[in-house]
């Protein structure tokens, strides 16, 4: 590990701000803004190795989080190196750290991730795998062809998907996401159905939206514009990728090779920040496009095609048929004006039951 200047600061207690950003409740800390004193980087690595006992409550899995988001990462990168090869280190602790590491997504961090994924235990493997789907390049692809074959489906998933996001984001030929097929669905009972809305949000708007964004941007800068996306309670902000086209209703090169074309992040309530939940994919098939949305861990959810129309394109998605399933058809075009749906209709009720088993067995 680098190592760190000492101070003559007693490491037993908490300075006022770390005090605050370690707060036990997520909506008493303040937003980590800017960088922390050198005092209180000491104070973080004694909390996250434990070699000093404080006169508080201190929780090392936030001290891990506070370092990342506030210390350079050629210090804070040699820290978690150091927690995620650390074989006493909780299971918790060096999950948390190789999460830190995927949202760092420096060259360095990347290099850790990759020496992971081959960890004796899968859920360091998915977690790294995570990371590298949100920042890795097509060098990494190599790596991924000599891991051995994951024991565990939701390892394997996360690799099918980290692999298909360096694909679609740097336009290669592959690999791609496997085909699903959509489900045909008509419409059910009307006490049953809700209407999907998309509205177009202002530069303001989309600004203030990710300001607010918990989470990866999978390697892709955003246009200026967003869409909102509501169905019943739940709504997303659509981040557009910058690099469609001129503008979220000018895609110009929608069509041109694959893309990382949109992420739909979920608000959860007021005080809480949006957070990724799912990733659009698109890329060529013949005259049109094919679209696929999956969960941030590789399960894939929704399907559908486009088509250009002159300088606009129509849209035709439906639900891939899977336990816990909402029922949906939506179709629309987008135009220089902004998107239309013509038909947009899902299910007030999921389809099927999902399993209860965990998704990881330790």
């Amino acid at each position: 590990m680098m190592a760190i200047e000492k101070n003559h600061d007693p490491l037993d207690r908490l300075t006022p701000n770390l005090r605050e950003l370690l707060a036990p409740r997520c909506d008493e800390r303040p937003p980590v803004v800017g960088l922390i004193s050198p005092v209180e980087v000491d104070k973080l690595v004694a909390i996250i190795t434990r070699s000093r006992a404080f006169d508080e409550p201190v929780n090392p899995h936030r001290a891990i989080q506070v370092l990342a988001s506030s210390v350079p990462p050629e210090l804070s990168v040699p820290i978690l190196d150091r927690i995620v090869g650390e074989p006493s280190a909780s299971i918790a602790e060096r999950v948390n750290a190789a999460n830190e590491l995927g949202r760092l997504a420096t060259p360095e961090a990347e290099r850790v991730l990759t020496s992971l994924i081959n960890d004796r235990d899968p859920r360091i493997q998915q977690v790294a795998l995570v990371g590298l789907g949100m920042c890795a390049g097509p060098s990494v692809l190599g790596q991924f062809d000599n891991m051995e074959e994951p024991h565990h489906a939701a390892v394997r998933r996360q690799l099918t998907l980290a692999r298909a996001l360096i694909a679609y984001r740097d336009g290669l030929d592959g690999p791609f996401l496997p085909e699903v097929k959509g489900a045909q669905r008509q419409s059910g009972k009307d006490d049953h159905m809700i209407t999907p809305t998309l509205r177009m949000k202002s530069a303001a708007e989309t600004t203030k939206d990710r300001a607010a964004l918990s989470g990866s941007r999978y390697g892709i800068e955003f246009s200026d514009q967003s869409y909102e996306l509501t169905c019943g309670r739940a709504e997303w902000t659509v981040f557009v990728n910058r690099e469609l086209g001129r503008s979220i209703t000018a895609l110009d090169h929608f069509f041109e090779r694959p893309w990382v074309a949109a992420i739909l992040s979920r608000w959860f309530g007021p005080r809480v920040a949006n957070s990724p939940q799912y990733l659009v994919f698109t890329r060529p098939f013949g005259d049109s496009a094919r679209i696929d949305v999956v969960r941030t861990d590789g399960e894939p959810v929704y399907t559908g095609t486009a088509e250009q129309i002159g300088p606009a394109f129509s849209f035709a998605m439906t639900d891939v048929d899977r336990p816990g399933t909402a029922p949906t058809n939506v179709a629309g075009k987008i135009t220089s004006k902004g998107a239309n749906l013509e038909v947009s209709v899902s299910s007030a009720k999921r389809v099927g039951v999902r399993s209860a088993e965990p998704v990881i067995v330790p």
